[in-house]
């Protein structure tokens, strides 16, 4: 994935060689072939773009003419709506000045984009966010002005300044495994907002930032039939629109998902429809899934390259032992704190260039079947709004962290955002369960989702036109389906009326194909304590002064000891991982600074809260036993009870009191 770096440099005495140098030398490291490096400056702002040697795509991330020049992350799926289809090297200036002239075209193409045009005669620079904000842009305000990247360390590296971690962000993402709002995992830097235009004039030397109000654009209230039928249509010719578009920005056959689902029939029937050489994908991790998409395929008169994937485990893979700490330290490196901690199960890419194929994925899908309700939805639609809204906020906690881990003061402060921008969501025309629908857009899919991490991860059912036409669906639609058999219907006649696996198949079949036993056993629960640096684990938990400021410490070490023990649940076993992924990313924040891993001696879980319990009542009884039972006490002393805490803080407690009773 690329690198871009935009600034604005008040200050003419700033050395700006040197700070591409402090980035290049943060990054040479992780590049397994040396990147293409591009750089433009004008008087007080300026672009520089390290962009993979090899790529997928056609699109050019850099383009250049006198006076001016443009640099793109990730392909503009959909630009010929905007630009129509021009040559390619002409396509990046000219949709910098459609984007210029209006902004809002940003929103008929499909995210991830981000795009930053300098215009260095008018010492001018622009930069345009996509209309989800899943594309990545960091902000970071410096002494003397302004840096922009889609990498936080970059950002930081440029300007110059330490990186430290956000308090404030490390407790949300302690409750919910993940950031919200404009926080990120590192101190001083910002997320920018979805379909955000920031404009710097260095003649006048003023700042503007402006952006699309997406939530009442969004809002479908009062929709007839007629309407959404329409907006159905518009978003068919969309995703055909952004299936063409893939062909056309991408030179190499992009391999489509196919399950028996929703959202990747709807995908594979966009490129289907507009005659796309691609590659269908299926697997048969899930039984009956398969012979969904086998059904699906057979139905076609010329069906395209079909290749299925057969998981001799019927998609239950055992994990083979992995040493925590330095997979948890090495996704940090990679993502920079922006992964969530369930990815410690899977290997981090070993470079930033480690993979060029284009995959194309149903992500976005799930806003069309109400995938973000809470149970008992039409009794919390009959509530008072501000009543329905709080129970809103307290439902989308509780389904992101479901067990206890992070303090209660946290957990309340996540509580409060989600219920102020759900409040943000209704005064924008959102009423019903589409607050909640707009909410997942705006605050969990451009944060949560990894669709921005590499170039060649698609996802058509991003596109805005669908998102509208899902948005004006009433709840009953999305949870019938209604938006993607219409669409479906539209694109691949013949695939409309085959029933959606799982969703409305109960008596699917379920007989694996051949070669995938369905395994007789549910999937082993993977502990953090089967890693193979366990101690070094328990080393960190042990001192929590890393991770433990928004986390409860003293449940955390009793889910270790139930970890070592084998007793914890998969949920359980998140909040462990959340305590790792904070404590390593201190190794990784010394690791940014030049600096190496702390070290953490080896040393005991401090007391639990029952030991300390036990050693309360031994204490006791010890006190009793001094003046009356000099046998008794010798009885004490053999119990499991004293053992497990005679060497603990706790157990010197109860030696003084014994000293002091027999005083």
């Amino acid at each position: 994935m690329h690198t871009l770096i935009a600034y604005v440099c008040r200050d003419a005495g700033v050395d700006l060689a040197a700070a591409r140098e402090r980035v290049e030398a943060r990054y040479a490291p992780r590049w397994a072939v040396p990147p293409r490096s591009e750089s433009a400056g004008a008087p007080s702002c300026g672009l520089a773009l390290w962009e993979a040697a090899e790529s997928p795509s056609r699109w050019p991330a850099w383009s250049q003419a006198p006076g001016r020049a443009v640099a793109s992350l990730y392909a503009p799926l959909g630009v010929e709506r905007v630009v129509g289809a021009i040559p390619l090297p002409d396509a990046p200036l000219a949709l910098a000045e459609a984007l210029r002239s209006d902004p809002a075209a940003m929103l008929r193409i499909a995210p991830p984009f981000v795009l930053a045009h300098l215009h260095a005669e008018a010492d001018a620079l622009t930069l345009h966010t996509d209309a989800l904000g899943v594309g990545r842009l960091f902000e970071v305000t410096t002494p003397w002005g302004r840096v922009w990247s889609n990498r936080p360390v970059a950002a930081l590296r440029f300007a110059g300044l330490p990186a430290t971690a956000d308090p404030h962000g490390w407790a949300q993402s302690a409750v919910a495994d993940e950031f919200f709002g404009e926080t990120t995992p590192y101190a001083g830097v910002r997320a920018v907002d979805a379909a955000s235009t920031i404009h710097w004039d260095g003649r006048a030397g003023r700042l503007s930032v402006s952006a699309v109000d997406i939530v009442a654009s969004w809002s479908g209230a009062g929709a007839t039939a007629a309407h959404r039928a329409e907006l159905a249509h518009d978003a068919a010719q969309s995703l055909r629109a952004v299936a063409a578009s893939v062909s056309r920005l991408y030179d190499v056959r992009p391999v489509v998902d196919l399950s028996g689902g929703r959202d990747s029939r709807l995908v594979a029937a966009s490129f289907v429809a507009a005659g796309a050489d691609v590659t269908l994908h299926s697997h048969d991790a899930v039984p009956g899934d398969l012979d969904g998409a086998r059904t699906l395929v057979g139905l076609l008169a010329d069906p395209p390259e079909h290749r299925v994937r057969h998981l001799p485990t019927g998609g239950r893979v055992e994990t083979p032992p992995f040493a925590a700490l330095e997979r948890a330290r090495a996704w940090h490196d990679v993502a920079e704190g922006l992964r969530p901690c369930t990815f410690l199960g899977h290997r981090p890419p070993a470079t930033l260039d480690e993979r060029t194929d284009v995959a194309v994925g149903g992500v976005g899908g799930e806003i069309a079947h109400g995938f973000f309700y809470p149970g008992g939805l039409d009794a919390l639609l009959a509530l008072p709004e501000d009543t329905r809204l709080r129970r809103f906020a307290a439902a989308v906690v509780t389904r992101q962290a479901p067990v206890p881990g992070a303090t209660n003061a946290a957990r309340a402060e996540l509580v409060a955002h989600v219920l102020a921008v759900l409040r943000g969501i209704a005064a924008r025309g959102h009423t019903g369960a589409s607050v909640l629908d707009v909410y997942y857009l705006r605050e969990r899919l451009r944060r949560w989702g990894t669709t921005a991490e590499r170039l060649g991860t698609v996802s058509p059912l991003l596109s805005p036109a669908f998102i509208q036409a899902a948005l004006a669906m009433t709840p009953q639609d999305r949870q019938a389906n209604t938006l993607h058999r219409d669409i479906i219907r539209s694109l691949v006649p013949a695939w409309a009326d085959v029933p959606f696996f799982p969703a409305e198949s109960s008596a699917a079949p379920v007989t694996p194909a051949a070669g995938a036993p369905t395994p007789a056993a549910p999937p082993r629960v993977i502990r953090v304590a089967d890693a193979s640096d366990a101690d070094r684990v328990e080393h960190l938990l042990a001192d929590s002064a890393s991770w433990g400021a928004a986390f409860d410490v003293p449940h955390v070490h009793d889910l270790w000891r139930a970890s070592r023990a084998g007793e914890t649940t998969a949920r359980q076993e998140r909040v462990l991982r959340s305590a790792l992924w904070r404590g390593s990313f201190a190794d990784h924040l010394a690791g940014v600074e030049g600096g190496s891993a702390p070290h953490r001696p080896a040393r005991p879980l401090p007391a639990s809260r029952a030991e300390i319990s036990a050693a309360a009542t031994a204490q006791a009884d010890a006190a009793r036993a001094a003046t009356t039972s000099p046998s008794l006490v010798a009885r004490l002393a053999r119990t499991p009870a004293w053992r497990a805490v005679r060497d603990t803080p706790a157990g010197h407690v109860v030696r003084d009191a014994y000293r002091l009773a027999r005083r």
